[in-house]
């Protein structure tokens, strides 16, 4: 079973974490809300409610949908023991991951758009690279 060093392990970690994170925010902003116009839980809806609980609710589902295939090509390269820059990659991934998030919540003007579009381009390529790495190191040994 091949080992990594617990830094290699930190990229996938906190891209989970940051998953709760958004999640957390989500349900602060509810409560927010909640408070200050006297509803109750059960008048929230899973879209369409208000536009910034719709952005925060599409930034956690883009950060789920996108952490399962993070965390298998990412798993696959460091397993695979395939070629650096795979923990640099990872951490790429993190980031772009977590400013996309932030530009999503935060604004949703033409720039912040294509900001978002750019996030997510980064991080597809950076699926790719880590896919791609892994399967050659696995059919090179």
């Amino acid at each position: 079973m091949p080992s990594f060093s617990n830094d290699a392990l930190a990229p996938l970690i906190f891209y989970a974490l940051w998953a709760i994170v958004v999640v957390l925010f989500l349900g602060v902003s509810r409560a927010g809300v909640m408070s200050r116009d006297k509803r109750s839980v059960e008048t929230f809806k899973p879209y369409g409610d208000t536009e910034q609980l719709d952005a925060i609710s599409r930034a956690h589902m883009n950060t789920i949908e996108n952490l399962p295939v993070f965390a298998i090509v990412y798993m696959a390269a460091l397993w695979t023991d395939a070629p650096s820059p795979t923990i640099l990659i990872g951490w790429s991934c993190l980031s772009a991951r977590v400013l996309q998030s932030i530009i999503h919540i935060s604004s949703r003007g033409a720039n912040a758009t294509r900001a978002r579009a750019l996030m997510q381009f980064v991080q597809l390529i950076s699926f790719i690279w880590l896919g791609v790495a892994a399967l050659r190191a696995a059919y090179a040994g």
